[in-house]
């Protein structure tokens, strides 16, 4: 017997009783009601700790999110024009070394989440609190709109789906990485594949949907070139798997031989518009040596990865699974919090098993199995990533692979909603309801935070003590903490971008070449007698055409200052 998934059968009107307006908009304005319901609960499980303390608190520490809130900041001045003598890929850090903003994600895609709330005069770090925010909201609308116009899926059902995909534990618990949030994009993109295939591929007149895939791929681009990769991966595996399907090979083939002038112009398109975030990418690609295989091989997934939900997921630590020693003892443990919890996993695996005759169902488990047997690591260190590692263009610029379970959450919010839509059939609401708590309840995350004003009085002081004719400078603090040279770059970059004065400090995921050895000895708040003078011999070397570098000492307790110095080191 075969059971269509969709919450109701569309009937005939009743002509004797034909629905009145009123009932017709509560009827249409439920289901954005339920998704409104689940959204909220959404934003605030992922989000309570900084809502609860009135954004007093960011999380989930100093590093990482300050870093990518220095980027959104300066590229909102940038665009503004507050930095005429700036090029875009050559932030006022790591001075003098050029192009540094190819070694770390642009972020432009996220640029209107952040830059909306600068303009409505939002200081910054609130900005990046509510640009956060509003990326999940983003990722929530694009995966509801999926499920419901890709599936036909019900209210509940599409509302519990888009809720896996925007706020499981996978995504929330990379909370200090928020460009792993700007997904929105790649629901759109799917869906345009999925309507396509499904509904018009025989129709030369509907061309939008294939429009649709590559107009996402391109805005996925710029929003998170990581999640992009791992996107333009999958859909290699996809096609592959489809080929070997005959119904997905005839979709495909119809669509390809029927619209052949609108892939080739909407693919020609996608390959022009990325052309300008690519090319400056490749160029770096040149320099820089890339990661080894032993920086990738860490922090590969293991098969306890995929019960592990984050070292701040309540039911883990309330059952004392994060302290199983298997996962307490996992490398990298905050890139390996893979598992969206038991329940939701079983539910998606449900629904994938209730809809196995569907094409797109095929499609999705064998792209989904597939990769994660290239990618795990399997007891005694056995890896098939080692050889895609050496021959997939652009593999040696992705540590994390473990964050390809972002883009399978998509898949895993299709399969929740087909159980809920199924449930939702078979025994009613209320059944489905208290299974959609259990799901959210799995996703709960509590974790690290910081006040978000101790370092930004910390930058201020720090800009406040660099002499007005200062050229060029260098930081170095002393505030104590396992991120203490972490936090003093990260401190001089955000004084300089309050000054205008670049300075030879910075953080980023790739260091430029030569930087390292240059600032080394002298990154101590009490260095050799020898380290400013060689540092200033390599800034010099480096192209610094200033006559002398500022070094700015300053120790703090806390955000405030009990000692500072600065000193004038001649550059020759």
């Amino acid at each position: 017997m075969r059971i269509e998934l969709v919450d109701s059968i569309p009937r005939l009107p009743d002509k004797k009783n034909p629905p009145s307006d009123s009932s017709s908009r509560r009827r249409m304005a439920m289901p954005v009601l339920i998704a409104l319901v689940f959204l909220i609960a959404g934003v605030f499980l992922v989000f309570h700790v900084q809502l609860l303390s009135g954004f007093r608190y960011m999380q989930p520490d100093s590093s990482d999110p300050r870093h990518v809130n220095y980027v959104l900041e300066r590229n909102h001045q940038w665009f503004q024009g507050s930095r005429p003598n700036e090029g875009f890929w050559s932030p006022p850090f790591c001075y003098p070394w050029q192009n540094i903003g190819t070694q770390t994600d642009s972020m432009l895609g996220m640029q209107p989440f952040f830059s909306l709330w600068r303009i409505a005069g939002v200081s910054t770090e609130t900005s990046y609190q509510l640009c956060s925010m509003s990326l999940l909201v983003g990722c929530f609308i694009a995966a509801w709109i999926f499920l419901r116009r890709g599936f036909s899926f019900g209210a509940l059902a599409a509302a519990v789906g888009a809720f896996v995909f925007a706020f499981a534990s996978p995504r929330s618990a990379q909370i200090g990485h928020i460009m792993l949030f700007a997904h929105y994009a790649t629901p759109l993109a799917v869906l345009g594949l999925v309507l396509e295939f499904r509904d018009s591929r025989l129709d030369p007149r509907r061309w939008q949907w294939i429009w649709l895939f590559f107009v996402g791929l391109v805005v996925q681009l710029y929003s998170s070139i990581y999640l992009t990769w791992f996107l333009l991966l999958l859909l290699v595996l996809a096609l592959a798997i489809a080929l070997l399907l005959p119904p997905a090979r005839s979709a495909l083939i119809d669509s390809l031989g029927c619209k052949s002038r609108v892939w080739v112009a909407a693919a020609a398109f996608a390959g022009l518009a990325s052309l300008p975030l690519i090319t400056p990418y490749l160029r770096a690609s040149r320099v820089l040596p890339g990661s080894s295989f032993a920086q990738v091989f860490v922090l590969l997934p293991q098969p306890e990865s995929f019960l592990f939900a984050g070292y701040g997921n309540w039911i883990g630590n309330f059952t004392g699974l994060n302290q199983w020693q298997p996962i307490a003892t996992l490398q990298y443990i905050w890139e390996q919090g893979l598992s969206p919890g038991f329940v939701t996993t079983i539910l998606a695996l449900a629904g994938l098993w209730i809809q196995r005759r569907k094409p797109f169902t095929q499609v999705c488990v064998g792209t989904a199995a597939i990769a994660l047997l290239l990618m795990m690591r399997w007891p005694g260190g056995f890896t098939l990533w080692k050889w895609v590692f050496e021959v997939l263009p652009g593999a040696n610029a992705i540590r994390g692979i473990s964050r390809v379970v972002l883009l399978l959450l998509l898949i895993a919010s299709y399969g929740v909603a087909s159980t809920f839509a199924f449930m939702t059939k078979k025994w009613g609401v209320l059944p489905a309801v208290a299974l959609a708590l259990i799901v959210a309840l799995e996703q709960g995350q509590t974790q690290m935070r910081y006040e978000k004003d101790e370092p930004r009085i910390r930058s201020m002081t720090i800009a406040q003590t660099i002499p007005e004719d200062c050229e060029v400078f260098f930081y170095t603090g002393l505030i104590g903490g396992p991120q203490e040279i972490v936090n003093n770059q990260l401190d001089a970059m955000w004084a300089g971008l309050i000054t205008g004065i670049p300075t030879v400090n910075g953080y980023t995921s790739y260091q430029p070449p030569g930087w390292w050895e240059a600032v080394d000895g002298a990154m101590d708040f009490s260095p050799e007698p020898d380290a400013l003078p060689n540092l200033a011999a390599s800034l010099f070397r480096a192209g610094v055409t200033a006559s002398s570098l500022c070094v700015v000492r300053i120790q703090f307790e806390g955000s405030r200052a009990v000692n500072s110095e600065v000193l004038s080191v001649p550059i020759s």
